[in-house]
């Protein structure tokens, strides 16, 4: 459960949340200034008040009846997006961002972007900036990429999509561990659904729907870079630097950009913060700067995995993903990479019989859960990374929770790797309860103890969870 709904507002969990500025605590609370009489969202960019005139609400109508007056910047009323379009500084240039994405797809590339800039009422300049921090390429090159779309499919490889592969440049904040993130994803790497080469680019085979289509393809993200630019930016400056992730996608997927995108730097997770996770978790786990939490690339798959992960290894678990892949996975088309198949789709498992997942090796109680998710799909659950209100994050916890074979532990790690609630803690888990020491005979006093130990971890709980698993691996090594 998210820390911001779970607990009574805390003003030291909410400070730290507040200080970082990040989005997903957006309408989680407000701050209201007692030295202004202002209340604002999390994310506004006005210098971050001294933490005795902080007052922290869970909703807007508490502060206004305090007498606190709406911030003009931030405009609390309309946090958190859920993916609404909104007007207000801090959300202008995300918004004319996506706008200039749907007046270049609406005309197929043909406005110019000068064109472009002249209809949305702002500066060639300003909006060649605001594109490419939003999506990762200049506008021109999205126009390209669109305009090569229309050209005969005789004419292109990938039939009717761009002939060529696409770059993007997703910024984000240094340090950042890209060792860690890489290392936790190839050893739960299905073959042929992804691959990390010794270049250290991760590959992915990608499904995305829009309306009744379906978008399937590859992106390739490369790290090699980041480890050098993090030791150059180091020599020049202080932490939170800025630097670029190169992503190359498959022509196939310049379609869906605006859901790509979103969804690329969620599984990275490149919109967090390091300096403000670092400075409450660094002297509890040190050495583990710059650490985040790997995100996934889809979220049925995730929680199909991880329901195939209960109480056994993770090496067991990926053997039983990969025979899953294999029997009612599709074959990635025109792949020429190293990714070549789709993990199965929520329509694909929920038409399998229980007898099918049994030849598989899976045991009962896990068919069960998994067809019961891949109905629950089916019917509206949605998984994706999306920005959610409390409200929503425990009701799709909750949805989870009913369907038959999906306990607290599944539930926490969806809502920490699909969901990306930064402050998930599964203090069932065995692995972290050993990590933190406080495993015991009692399974419910074992998850109560890590429970209490991990409040001064909020609001980042689910990167302390992953610096304890990690800590836990060291500490095996060591002891071989």
């Amino acid at each position: 459960m998210h820390s911001m709904d779970s607990l009574p507002l805390n003003n030291d969990t909410c400070y730290a949340a507040l200080q970082s500025r990040d989005a997903r605590f957006d309408g989680a609370f407000f701050v209201g200034v007692t030295s202004t009489k202002i209340y604002c969202r999390p994310i506004c960019k006005v210098r971050i008040p001294k933490f005795e005139n902080c007052r922290f609400f869970t909703h807007a109508a508490v502060a206004e009846g305090l007498g606190f007056r709406a911030c003009l910047r931030c405009r609390p009323s309309l946090a958190p997006t859920s993916g609404i379009m909104r007007w207000t500084n801090e959300d202008a240039s995300k918004t004319l961002a996506q706008q200039a994405l749907q007046l270049i797809d609406r005309s197929n590339g043909e406005l110019s972007v000068v064109q472009v800039a002249a209809k949305m009422g702002i500066s060639d300049r300003h909006l060649r900036r605001i594109f490419a921090a939003q999506w990762g390429l200049t506008p021109q090159a999205y126009s390209k990429a669109k305009t090569n779309s229309k050209q005969a499919p005789s004419a292109k490889p990938y039939g009717d999509c761009p002939a060529s592969p696409l770059l993007l440049k997703l910024p984000l904040h240094l340090p950042y561990d890209h060792a860690h993130m890489l290392k936790f994803f190839a050893t739960r790497a299905i073959e042929g659904v992804e691959h990390i080469d010794a270049q250290q680019r991760l590959w992915r085979s990608i499904r995305l729907g829009s309306g009744r289509k379906t978008h399937t393809g590859w992106v390739c993200a490369d790290f090699s870079g980041i480890g050098l630019q993090a030791k150059r930016s180091k020599a020049r400056t202080s932490a939170d630097s800025v630097t670029l992730l190169p992503v190359t996608i498959s022509p196939s997927l310049v379609p869906v950009l605006a859901q790509l995108v979103p969804l690329l730097r969620a599984a990275f997770d490149l919109d967090a913060q390091p300096s403000a996770i670092d400075a409450l978790l660094s002297s509890d786990f040190p050495n583990t700067q710059g650490q985040r939490v790997p995100g996934c690339f889809d979220g049925f798959e995730l929680t199909v995995r991880a329901i195939l992960g209960q109480q056994i290894t993770v090496q067991a678990a990926r053997t039983l993903a990969l025979r899953l892949v294999a029997k009612f996975g599709e074959p990635l088309k025109n792949s020429e990479v190293p990714v070549h198949r789709l993990f199965p789709s929520a329509l694909a498992l929920a038409r399998a019989f229980t007898s099918d997942l049994g030849e598989l090796g899976i045991v009962r109680g896990r068919q069960a859960a998994i067809l019961g998710l891949a109905q629950a799909v089916q019917n509206g659950l949605d998984l994706s990374s999306r920005s959610r209100t409390p409200d929503e994050l425990q009701a799709t916890r909750d949805r989870l929770l009913a369907i038959k074979g999906i306990g607290e532990w599944t539930a926490a790690y969806v809502s920490m790797r699909a969901l990306r609630d930064p402050d998930s803690f599964p203090a069932g888990d065995v692995a972290l309860q050993n990590a933190l020491g406080t495993r015991q005979a009692s399974i419910t006093k074992s998850a109560k103890d890590a429970e209490v130990q991990s409040t001064k971890w909020q609001p980042w709980r689910s990167y302390a969870v992953l610096r304890a698993w990690q800590r836990l691996e060291k500490s095996k090594r060591e002891s071989i």
